[in-house]
């Protein structure tokens, strides 16, 4: 039952998500102007609006212009779904605040994916609100560990703020540096290390494919927060193994 809930929950917030990972790259409101139809621009109702659900029963067109509608409206609210069910079971429900906090934080990260692929832009609300859930997590862990994340938050801040610069804003966006120093407080170490060793990783693998299959060149821009998001995924679920894994080869 508490499953069947997160995924309807998860449906709602993709929802909301779509409208964030839109507007926010574009400057536009997201609280006050409704919702409409990017074809005939017609206000849409309520029952217009049911995640998923509207988008299947109106056959993928607008009520008005019967213009085609994007799948990456139903696909994001089913991923961010799904996803809600993924927490849910590998967090549990023995203690809310951390469901709520892998929550929150997974939401945000559909919405840096959805940005970023798009308009190669990280809204700043999306990082402000993980930077709060990362000052929570500090509340709760010992002394010694926080100063550990902290260090981490500046150290991954400063390196790719050196990077940035480095390649004269070429190798990656601003959005990226402020990211991985959010990544490093929630993370902290060795967790960002692998954080940060999968996201190379997993970049440069992708890159070669997409050059290999024509769709890049060297110069070709590639956004590099839905790399850093799924290394912090990783890292988050094996990292303790893969870190005594790399320390038993060393």
């Amino acid at each position: 039952m508490e499953l069947i809930l997160l995924f309807l929950i998860g449906l709602c917030i993709g929802s909301f998500g779509n409208l964030l990972a839109d507007r926010l790259p574009r400057g536009e409101d997201v609280l006050v102007s409704r919702s409409h139809c990017d074809s005939c621009k017609k206000n849409l109702s309520w029952y217009e609006l049911i995640p998923l659900f509207s988008f299947l029963i109106q056959q993928r067109r607008c009520r008005k212009c019967h213009a085609l509608l994007s799948w990456k409206y139903p696909l994001i609210e089913l991923c961010m779904g799904l996803g809600f069910v993924g927490v849910g079971m590998i967090v549990g429900f023995g203690h809310l605040p951390t469901l709520l906090v892998g929550l929150l934080l997974f939401s945000m990260s559909v919405v840096i994916i959805v940005s970023d692929l798009n308009y190669f832009l990280i809204p700043d609300v999306t990082l402000v609100v993980m930077g709060l859930v990362g000052l929570y997590v500090l509340t709760t862990l010992p002394y010694q560990e926080v100063k550990t994340h902290l260090l981490s938050a500046l150290a991954a801040f400063l390196g790719f703020y050196f990077l940035y610069i480095g390649t004269k804003e070429k190798g990656m966006g601003f959005g990226d540096v402020k990211l991985a120093g959010v990544l490093g407080l929630l993370l902290g170490f060795p967790n960002l290390v692998i954080c940060l060793y999968t996201a190379f990783l997993t970049g440069a693998i992708v890159g070669v494919i997409l050059m290999i299959g024509g769709k890049a060149k060297m110069k070709t821009k590639v956004p590099f927060g839905p790399f850093l998001l799924f290394g912090a995924f990783v890292s988050t679920v094996w990292g303790a193994s893969l870190w005594r894994g790399w320390l038993h080869l060393l």
